[in-house]
This record gives structure tokens, sequence and C-alpha cells, in this order.
């Protein structure tokens, strides 16, 4: 699938094509994430639960860093 990259304000983006919105189920708001894989770009979507976990696991891991290792012995 092809797109044209449009100027919007002072970034660059696209349009993404109806049947693409509608297979993804996206909608406006929706969260996706973009990767770089060489010259190819990998858009997914994005799974706001899990985000929400691990930033929360990431704090808990860094708040209780030498307790954890504490229990590992």
């Amino acid at each position: 699938m092809e797109v044209k990259v449009e100027q919007i304000g002072d970034s660059l983006g696209v349009i993404l094509p109806e049947e693409l919105v509608e297979a993804l189920q996206l909608k406006a708001g929706s969260r996706i994430k973009l990767e770089r894989k060489g010259n190819e770009l990998q858009i997914q979507q994005s799974d706001a639960s899990f985000e929400t976990w691990s930033h929360a696991y990431q704090q808990l891991k860094e708040d209780y860093k030498e307790v954890l290792k504490a229990l590992a012995k």
C-alpha cells in the first residue's frame, strides 16, 4: 500500500487509508508504535494496558532495587 507523505504544520505525516483504519479498528486518538527497521517503517497498534503495566513494573524495579537484590539471595 502506498501513501503520500504530507506537510502537517511543522511536521510530516501520512493519511491512513480507510481500509487500513477499519482493519486495525483505529479511531481518532488511537495510539500506534512506529519502528524503523533498516529503511522500512513498521507500524503497530499500541497496547495501552501493557504500556501502563510496563511503566509500573519499571518504576517498581527502580524503587525497590535493593530489596529485590536481597530477596534474590
